[in-house]
């Protein structure tokens, strides 16, 4: 089932800005944030490990897990 969308926490359009011209790290939540519609997000088990990212969330109203 879709829901209504919301649109993203923050501007879609920082994408761009957001990944290093040189192939350096970036910060995926960022990434996620620009995304995901609204404040969806829910981290699951955010301290479980630092380069591991487990949530739900919804695009465009449709349900999302990563």
């Amino acid at each position: 089932m879709t829901e209504v969308s919301a649109a993203p926490t923050k501007n879609p359009e920082e994408l761009y800005g957001i990944f290093p011209h040189d192939g350096g790290q970036y910060d995926m939540l960022e990434v996620i944030e620009r995304i995901v519609d609204g404040p969806e997000f829910e981290q699951f088990k955010e301290d479980y490990g630092k380069t591991i990212i487990c949530g739900y969330g919804r695009i465009d109203g449709g349900r999302l897990v990563l």
